[in-house]
């Protein structure tokens, strides 16, 4: 049984490098502990369109480009973070920077709701939060998802992008640089300035686009498909017989 619950809480508590965070505390289980992905499976709406609903909802213009972040409203998402550099850069001319997520922090909430009314004319918009297949089909819909977060563990958002065929553009840190390589399966920057950078590039090259896309899709397809999950399981429990 202490096989089975390494390899649980490996799993689930989605350790950025979980296999040798443990093992320094306990390098005598080594032959004992491996890491089991997460697998990630997305399921868009069929009868939801996101562009639509936020022409309807929030005057947004049809031709314009979404940037979209998908994140709980709360410091560690840092969803402020490049919403300023975004709205005083030539992006807001042409795209759309939108917040889904729902509200997970009561004492953040009012710094939040000002800086988006602070920049709602600049094409800034909070979408609030959505059901799993809303959001999924945001993903889908939307031109790149980007990542704000000071820290992340193992981000589900950039994983179902990957799964969408959507750019990621993310911050980084540990978590995000688990799961992106840089110029491969997407960008990574460190300040605003250069994520609008970032956005610059992308959005010029039709072939990074899909070379991303087709990266990280591949990617996400070799380490952390539901099939691929259901397999590393099912060696485990034959090593346990």
């Amino acid at each position: 049984m202490i096989n089975i619950s390494y390899h649980l809480c490996l799993k689930d508590l989605k350790l950025t490098t979980p296999k040798s965070s443990i093992l320094m505390s306990n390098p005598d289980i080594a032959d004992k502990v491996s890491t089991i992905h997460q697998g990630i499976r997305t399921c868009p709406s069929e009868s939801f369109g996101f562009r639509d609903y936020l022409r309807t909802t929030y005057s947004y213009t049809a031709q314009s480009k979404i940037l979209l972040l998908v994140a709980g409203i709360r410091p560690v998402k840092d969803p402020l973070f490049l919403l300023e550099e975004f709205a005083n850069s030539e992006l807001a001319n042409t795209m759309s920077f939108v917040v889904i997520g729902p509200l997970a922090d009561e004492d953040y909430r009012d710094k939040f709701f000002a800086g988006i009314q602070k920049l709602r004319q600049q094409n800034v918009i909070y979408a609030g939060e959505m059901s799993m297949e809303d959001v999924h089909t945001a993903i889908q819909q939307s031109d790149c998802l980007v990542n704000s977060s000071t820290s992340e563990g193992m981000c589900a958002a950039i994983l179902e992008a990957f799964d969408l065929q959507t750019p990621v553009i993310a911050r980084e840190n540990a978590g995000n640089c688990y799961l992106v390589k840089h110029e491969v399966t997407g960008m990574l920057y460190k300040t605003a300035q250069e994520y609008v950078q970032c956005v610059k590039k992308l959005m010029n090259s039709h072939d990074l686009k899909l070379k991303f896309s087709s990266n990280a899709k591949n990617h996400l397809m070799q380490s952390f498909s539901p099939e691929k999950e259901r397999e590393l399981y099912g060696q485990l429990l034959k090593q346990l017989e």
